[in-house]
């Protein structure tokens, strides 16, 4: 049985769901999640993310304000995904991390350099400040 990852009627779903915007350093990709993150919906978020970051835009938010839950498995997988994105040139940044989140993430993130902010209009300000940088901020 093929994997969700590899499924191109998936990833066409999730394609047409990412939100890019023209930004000072290039488009930025923004994408939206709400829900829980478990282990029946990682392989979605991981198809997810896989097709924001083959859209090849200069940073990619993913904005997680409607996420009611979210494993462990989906905290590494948000911090893998910065440190691919690192190696192929992409910004990355993680928004709305609700205070029901928040110190879950502090743990699990907690040797990872991750860029996170309040919401998606204060990353895309922070981008938009920052054009020529890679943006890099300890989780609040």
């Amino acid at each position: 049985m093929p994997s969700l990852i590899d499924d191109p009627w998936v990833a066409a779903q999730w394609d047409d769901r990412l939100d890019i915007a023209p930004g000072p350093a290039g488009c930025i990709a923004l994408l939206s999640l709400a829900g829980d993150i478990d282990a029946l919906t990682l392989p979605l978020l991981c198809t997810a993310l896989v097709t924001a970051l083959g859209r090849r835009p200069a940073h990619l938010v993913v904005d997680l304000p409607e996420i009611r839950y979210c494993g462990v498995r989906g905290f590494v997988l948000l911090a893998a995904t910065a440190r691919a994105s690192a190696a192929i040139g992409i910004g990355y940044a993680v928004s709305g991390v609700g205070s029901h989140l928040e110190r879950a993430a502090r743990r699990i993130w907690s040797d990872q350099r991750l860029a996170c902010y309040p919401t998606a209009a204060a990353a895309f300000a922070a981008i938009a400040e920052q054009p020529f940088t890679t943006l890099s901020t300890e989780l609040p």
